[in-house]
């Protein structure tokens, strides 16, 4: 299979480059320190290297996937080199490799499993390849010695624990855009937490999303090491780079952050204005008007002119300064002896060259600010579908709105396409506009962006629209499960959301006892049975098409209807709880409701007998029973004597001495008349259907 030969011991091998096998397997290889792969090999299999003793290994140049488990427990392994045309490596791949110090991982790596790197735990530090999308759940857990990692700005989402027990890490750079999972409180020597931001859109979104991580993290706060003992105080600060921010988006970032951690926040900012270093009123003005046209240009061409006007009073200062009276001595520029006296027109010339050529390109500055403005839908929770579609603004919006009810691999699919289209068409023209700027051409007025724009979202949009239509009731009613939560009162109606929100409402007005506890859980079953349900049916076609959503919406009404019902008669039991009921003689009541089982006599309307509570419920149950069948009344009324006869027993031999203990056997026997009561109820509501379906 290849060449083995030893050294000092020790066994070596180099894989013969004649193989045939493009995946190479556990079964495959030598047990050695060394290893050279053959450059036929594609893929390292499940386990293959697992629990070697390898300390060096020469990959193939043609690797593109390393399996689950691959490198997993290779106690040896210090450092790897991955090929440049790796595309993947899957979970737990090297998974507790603990020797391992460095490893190259190539820029074309899009996906990197599950724990990948978990329990490396001499892994100092790590560049994540840069079209990353997802930091996997668990990545670098128990990854002690990690000091710093780069989280690249493509990345979306931070997952569960993926830093956890990162005891050693200082530095951490996030981007503004990622949604993060995982919480930073086991990074106890963290000293900065880097967020890099395009414009505040971003910061601030990404302050709302991760304010709870933000507030833990940043600040002074103490540190315990392995034993429990305090250590010194460690600081924490939080780094914003990017674009200047004004006062008033300064104090909407502080209102989220807690006010004991406000001095720890720091931003290092790019000036996108210009610098204010004359004092003198018409060049001012001038700067000013200018400045006022350049808030309408994208970021990347109001630096363009916002450099060039710096430049320009970054002469006219030093020029000054050249040109000031020196005793005895005639002053001589670069460009020979100038007057005074001509400096500063020549700047307002030059400025008001500026000027003229921004308001000359108005209609285009105006394309590319709204091109730009076109990104910040992307990120944006459109809630409502705007029915104008006929211009290009609501064009994008009714696209991302649709991408709401599309699973999340195809919405990510189509925001990302939508984001490269508008990239394309705003650098396109940014470039029109540079060059016109230079001279370098004249305006195109034949040029329409919004117009090639919107011939390119089009196809999208009717991609989106089709797709979407089918889920959106779907995800509509689970967005309805979803968003039901405690309310401070009862609603009657029997929309789906307010009939959970009703559920929550009753359960939590119950007493503490067991049933509320049981009721709850189940509550929690149905609830997550039907998420459960509708994310399946979101995500699978065939259902998708099979399933009408008139029949799941009466499905869940009716079955959460029932389950309402069913809390609502424990609320019944629970009022009686208390002054209620302390009057009454529950040996007596319990006759009362055996004659009335005997002999079938109902009175609701006697008031002496209204707080005899048993009684009545008994009576309330016989009553139901009028219109059944005879063998139902027989089966019913002796369900009634057993639990009747059962407590009259166990009072008899008991003596109850206060109205707590009282209570609680009153309550214990309504509960076992509800039993009988919610299976009546039930009974009688088939009857109902089938009759009605007889008809």
């Amino acid at each position: 299979m290849g060449l083995i030969f030893k050294i000092e011991d020790k066994d070596y091998i180099i894989e013969d480059e004649h193989v045939t096998l493009k995946t190479i397997r556990k079964s495959s290889i030598f047990r050695g320190v060394f290893y050279r792969m053959s450059p036929k090999i594609e893929a390292i299999g499940e386990d293959c290297f697992a629990y070697s003793s390898l300390r060096h290994i020469a990959l193939s140049p043609n690797l593109k996937l390393i399996a689950p488990y691959a490198f997993a427990k290779s106690g040896s392994l210090k450092e790897i080199s991955l090929p440049k045309g790796l595309l993947e490596i899957r979970d737990y791949a090297f998974y507790d490799c603990q020797e391992l110090k460095k490893i190259e991982i190539p820029n074309i790596v899009k996906e990197i499993g599950i724990s990948c790197f978990s329990g490396c735990e001499n892994l100092e530090h790590i560049d994540l390849p840069k079209n990353l999308k997802v930091i996997s759940e668990g990545l670098f857990f128990r990854c002690i010695n990690l000091q710093t990692v780069t989280i690249p700005e493509e990345v979306d989402f931070i997952n569960e624990n993926a830093f956890a027990s990162c005891i050693s890490l200082k530095s951490l750079t996030i981007p503004s855009t990622a949604k993060i999972r995982c919480d930073f409180s086991t990074c106890t020597y963290l000293e900065k937490v880097i967020v890099t931001y395009k414009d505040f859109t971003d910061l601030y979104s990404f302050f709302k999303k991760n304010h709870m991580l933000i507030n833990r993290t940043i600040s002074t706060h103490s540190v315990l090491d392995v034993l429990g003992n305090h250590l010194t105080n460690r600081t924490t600060a939080l780094i914003l780079k990017g674009k200047e921010l004004s006062e008033e988006e300064k104090n909407k970032i502080s209102k989220i952050i807690d006010k004991d951690n406000q001095e720890y926040i720091i931003y290092e900012e790019e000036k996108t204005k210009p610098q204010d270093n004359t004092e003198d009123k018409e060049i001012k003005e001038k700067v000013d008007e200018i400045t006022k046209i350049c808030e309408n240009l994208d970021e990347t061409n109001r630096k363009i002119i916002i450099t060039r006007i710096n430049k320009l009073l970054d002469d006219y200062k030093q020029n000054l300064e050249l040109l000031k009276p020196k005793l005895k001595e005639e002053t001589e520029l670069k460009f020979g002896k100038k007057d005074i006296t001509t400096l500063k027109p020549q700047l307002l010339s030059d400025l008001e060259l500026i000027k003229l050529s921004l308001a000359r390109e108005q209609s285009l500055i105006q394309k590319i600010s709204d091109i730009s403005k076109y990104k910040e839908y992307l990120n944006m929770d459109i809630k409502k579908l705007e029915k104008e579609d006929s211009n290009l603004e609501n064009m994008i919006k009714n696209i991302v709105y649709y991408c709401k009810f599309l699973p999340d691999d195809k919405r990510e699919s189509y925001l990302d396409r939508l984001k490269n289209i508008i990239d394309k068409t705003l650098e396109l023209a940014s470039n029109e506009f540079e060059n016109i700027l230079k001279d370098k051409i004249p305006l195109n007025n034949q040029i329409d962006y919004e117009l090639e724009l919107r011939k390119e979202l089009n196809t999208i949009y009717d991609e989106v629209a089709n797709t979407a239509e089918k889920r959106k009731p779907f995800k509509e009613l689970l967005d309805k499960v979803l968003s039901a939560r405690e309310v401070t009162e009862f609603i009657d109606n029997n929309d789906i959301k307010n009939l959970f929100n009703n559920i929550e409402y009753v359960i939590n007005k119950l007493s503490e006892s067991k049933y509320k506890e049981e009721l709850k859980n189940k509550f929690i079953t149905k609830k997550k049975n039907y998420i459960y349900l509708l994310n399946d049916i979101l995500h699978d076609e065939k259902k998708l098409r099979s399933i009408t959503i008139e029949d799941m919406e009466k499905e869940i009404r009716e079955d959460i209807q029932s389950l309402l019902d069913e809390i609502n008669k424990y609320a019944y039991l629970d009022k009686y709880e208390g002054e209620y009921i302390k009057d009454g003689n529950l040996i007596e009541q319990l006759d009362n409701s055996l004659d009335i089982i005997k002999e079938g006599k109902v009175n609701l309307d006697n008031k002496e007998e209204r707080h005899d509570i048993v009684t009545i419920y008994v009576s309330e149950i016989i009553n139901k029973l009028k219109g059944l069948d005879k063998e139902i009344h027989e089966e019913i009324k002796k369900e009634l004597l057993d639990i009747i006869n059962k407590h009259k027993l166990e009072l008899t031999n008991k003596k109850i001495e206060d109205l707590k203990e009282y209570n609680k056997v009153t309550l214990k026997i309504l509960k076992d008349l509800s039993d009988i009561d919610f299976e009546l109820d039930s009974y009688i509501k088939r009857i109902e259907e089938y009759s009605q379906y007889r008809k």
